[in-house]
């Protein structure tokens, strides 16, 4: 019973110098945490007086957060004027626009009007030959950078549709203001690269090419109507083989368009030589 007194005793003493030891530790940081709870009452105190004293606060926040918006907007789309426009830099700036972006466009460079007291501005005239799709990589990123110069006319003429090149002239007009900027503080969008989606100057008409695929259906110019309903046209080719067709069915290089009872017809839409035309069966009475 003696020992197990004095250890009791001695674990009360050892848990009673843990529990002061956690104690005393921990008083700074409650001291510390009384500080803040303080320090926030008074910052909350103080932001509720700001407040009251400027009832437009929020609205102030909301004209910067606009203007904020109006400024990225500005460098996305805005455009500069220059201070001092001249022919040798515009000549430098269209070839740093072929360098930076990929344009492969040699050009003849010619100045067509120089600006005077009615106009603010100099007329430049490049021409040459180039691909198609280079002459647009050209104007697209004219267009989209930040100077100011208006495209006043594009000319082209089909100079070969097997390598895609035109003859071009482009009619360009650079501006140049007392309260524009100068060219030392431009800066170069950086775009993403455009393609041409459709090229209007490779010829989709051809003379007729056979396909093999296309072989494997009915071709109407050797076919005749032998029959009609209101939704079925009955055809034989040459062999005598017998065809049932409705609209929208199959045939070489085209389909059924319409099936016509009272004109006794069937109508088919084909394109054979890269434009669609119409044709049209009559049924032959024997």
């Amino acid at each position: 019973m003696k020992y197990t007194l004095r250890n009791s005793l001695i674990l009360v003493v050892v848990l009673l110098i843990v529990i002061g030891t956690f104690y005393v530790k921990n008083i700074p940081i409650k001291k510390d945490l009384e500080k803040l709870k303080h320090s926030y009452q008074e910052n909350l105190k103080m932001l509720e007086n700001l407040q009251s004293e400027n009832p437009n606060m929020d609205d102030e926040y909301r004209i910067k957060y606009l203007l904020e918006d109006l400024q990225e907007k500005k460098l996305k789309t805005g455009k500069y004027i220059l201070k001092k426009e001249d022919p040798i830099f515009s000549y430098n700036y269209f070839l740093d626009i072929c360098d930076k972006f990929g344009a492969d466009l040699e050009f003849d460079f010619f100045i067509s009007a120089r600006s005077d007291d009615a106009n603010n501005f100099n007329s430049y005239t490049l021409s040459g030959v180039a691909k198609i799709q280079d002459v647009y990589t050209f104007l697209y990123h004219l267009e989209r950078q930040y100077l100011l110069y208006i495209i006043t006319g594009v000319e082209l003429r089909e100079e070969s549709t097997e390598d895609q090149t035109v003859k071009y002239e482009i009619k360009i007009e650079a501006y140049q203001s007392d309260m524009g900027t100068v060219e030392d503080e431009t800066p170069w969008r950086e775009l993403p690269p455009r393609n041409l989606d459709y090229n209007i100057f490779i010829s989709r008409i051809h003379g007729p090419i056979d396909s093999p695929y296309e072989e494997q259906f009915l071709d109407i110019e050797t076919a005749k109507v032998i029959g009609l309903s209101t939704d079925k046209a009955f055809l034989s080719d040459e062999t005598g083989t017998i065809y049932v067709l409705i609209p929208g069915d199959k045939v070489a290089y085209g389909y059924v368009d319409n099936i016509n009872t009272e004109e006794q017809y069937v109508q088919f839409r084909i394109n054979k030589i890269g434009v669609v035309t119409t044709h049209k069966l009559y049924l032959k009475k024997e």
